[in-house]
């Protein structure tokens, strides 16, 4: 696996953002407290004169002049104010925010607002997070400045966003330091959600607060000057390189990108047309899906996380500790588990275990005799049944009752572990356990890793796992997945992996109203719309897909497979249409889906 290696450049002037967010809110504060005490100065001189008529008084005189020379001084501030912010030219010359264009603007610039309110609020959710937060907390290299304040989220997620969406806006060919036209306040509207904490967009519907607005966004070109690189990937989005590429939370990128992709097209639309250079950026946003590692081990990482117990010796029960006694990591993962669609005898499978394993912890600390508990699995099942989001979860759920320290998981297969020449194989699979230590080892299709030919090196991988599974039985889980019958075949034929695996756990296929809800759900995440004809119409696809199935049907990842298509389909027939809506961005068609309006033909 290529490690991720952050490189910062210059980084001495990033604490001048937090200033810049806080600039966004104050300039709108400072003009109305500038208007409402011209009006009370005003109001104050006029009461002075009328009181002057009915009892005359060198002192309502002297209020008169003084309180109306306020009042006037005042005006005379908001009406340079005003002109101030009208004097702020765009790129071609000329004032942008003059009446006639800003009703012109005004219907896409509401569009621009609400992409750029869906787009933060994924960011502030994921903010939230905690297994966001435990991804973040394992990166090294951040900018050492950089601290909580400097955005709206948490302020490492903020810079990594910062960096690719301000890289995204230039590749669409536009400067961040010019932002004086509909595409510039696109930017600007997400930049000032980013950096000021609880800011109202509404400000951009008055021109004279647009403004403003742009001016402050536009200084951030050169008060932000840090770079955010990472090593081998320097030419690609942060985003889903650290999440995707290094954590698979496809899930994360997938949203990340559609909502990206969405802001992205209302800039690159906003002037009715669409360049070649806008093309291959809004194509390049699409492609961010695909970040599966280009290696045969993905590590996902949990985190910095605690040490919640102490190690667990000769196979006996771990423990209780204050990861179990709080919960708060298992409920997380449980509830996690439940959400997941079907699934149920797996639920019920992964239940049991948690059960028996709570009560031998309960026992324990009662003072009583534990029966031996065998944490290792072998699943079983087709492709697509969601086996690896299991695996992770039952990393996390151990994690949380204490009987492994950090709970991360790391995805291999015989690629990872088995080499070309002797003596290489143990050193290869060595190198794979001693990554997953205090975690699982998710080894996919692992009967693969017998081998038909005299020189295959295979069994030395097995020999290693088996050795490495007694010697580090207290820190390190195996669950072996693959096919059910090859999978029981693989185990039979070895006596060791019989003595260490008997916890089997079969995962039946998705249905095919499992399968459309699987489509619904990564829809309805992805901020995506489905009418009652595309309802209907997956269903019968689904029907048929479910009722011609081979060995090689992709169940879950059918599902995901065709969403994905259904969305690459509606960029395609959107790419010509301008101006946008937010309804048209959000819904899909039959169109979307490949099929025609009758459902009985497929495209």
């Amino acid at each position: 696996m290529r490690s991720i290696t952050i490189e910062v450049g210059r980084s001495d002037d990033l604490g001048k953002s937090a200033k810049c967010g806080v600039g966004v809110s104050a300039g709108v504060r400072d003009e109305t407290i500038v208007t409402l005490l011209a009006f009370l100065f005003l109001f104050v001189a006029g009461a002075c004169f009328v009181l002057g008529r009915m009892a005359p008084s060198p002192l309502w005189t002297v209020g008169q002049l003084l309180f109306g020379g306020l009042g006037g001084a005042f005006v005379l501030v908001r009406i340079l104010s005003v002109r101030g912010n009208k004097g702020i030219s765009g790129q071609k010359g000329g004032t942008v925010f003059e009446a006639a264009k800003w009703e012109q603007w005004g219907p896409y610039v509401k569009v621009l607002a609400s992409a750029s309110q869906d787009l933060y609020a994924f960011l502030r959710e994921l903010s939230g997070n905690s297994r966001c937060r435990e991804i973040l907390d394992g990166l090294s290299g951040m900018p050492s400045d950089l601290a909580p304040g400097h955005f709206s989220i948490d302020h490492r997620l903020g810079f990594i966003v910062y960096c690719d969406v301000r890289d995204c806006f230039r590749e669409l060919g536009h400067s961040t330091s010019h932002l004086s036209n509909v595409e510039g306040m696109g930017y600007a509207m997400f930049m000032a959600l980013l950096i000021c904490r609880d800011f109202d967009i509404d400000n951009f519907y008055d021109p004279n607060q647009s403004a403003k607005l742009v001016q402050i966004a536009e200084q951030l070109a050169t008060t932000v000057t840090a770079e955010l690189d990472i090593k081998g990937y320097e030419d690609e989005f942060r985003f889903p390189v650290i999440f995707g590429l290094a954590n698979h939370e496809t899930e994360w990128v997938q949203r990340f990108a559609t909502l990206l992709y969405r802001w992205a097209s209302l800039v690159a639309k906003a002037d009715g047309t669409v360049t070649e250079q806008e093309s291959s950026l809004l194509a390049a946003i699409l492609r961010m899906k695909d970040c599966r590692s280009s290696g045969n081990v993905r590590i996902m990482e949990a985190g910095k996380m605690p040490e919640v117990s102490q190690p667990r010796t000769d196979n006996s029960v771990a423990q209780e500790s204050p990861a179990l006694d709080d919960g708060s990591l298992l409920r997380e993962a449980t509830g996690e588990l439940d959400e997941l669609i079907g699934l149920l005898p797996v639920k019920d499978e992964v239940r049991k275990l948690t059960s028996f394993i709570r009560i031998q912890q309960k026992r324990s600390l009662s003072g009583l005799k534990t029966a031996p508990v065998s944490y290792h699995c072998v699943f079983m099942g087709n492709p697509g049944t969601g086996k690896t989001t299991v695996a992770r979860i039952l990393a996390e759920i151990y994690h949380g009752m204490g009987i492994l320290k950090k709970g991360h998981l790391v995805e291999t297969d015989r690629s990872g572990l088995v080499a070309e020449y002797v003596g290489q194989t143990a050193v290869k699979t060595n190198k794979v356990i001693d990554s997953a230590m205090d975690g699982v080892l998710f080894i996919d299709e692992a009967y693969s890793l017998v081998g038909a030919g005299r020189q295959d090196y295979g069994s030395e991988a097995i020999a290693t796992l088996l050795k490495r599974m007694e010697d580090d039985r207290d820190r390190l889980v195996v669950i072996l997945a693959g096919y059910s019958d090859e999978m029981k075949a693989f185990i039979d034929s070895n006596p060791g992996l019989q003595s260490r695996f008997n916890r089997y756990i079969r995962f039946p296929d998705y249905s095919a109203e499992e399968l459309a809800k699987i489509f619904l759900r990564r829809a309805e995440k992805s901020q995506y719309k489905c009418n009652g004809d595309v309802r209907r119409s997956l269903e019968w696809i689904m029907e048929r897909a479910v009722a011609s199935k081979g060995g090689n049907f992709g169940n879950g990842r059918y599902a995901r497979n065709l969403f994905e298509k259904a969305i690459e389909r509606q960029a395609v027939r959107l790419s010509t249409v301008a101006p946008l809506t937010k309804e048209m961005l959000s819904m899909l068609t039959l169109e979307d889906l490949g099929v025609s309006e009758r459902p009985c033909e497929i495209a």
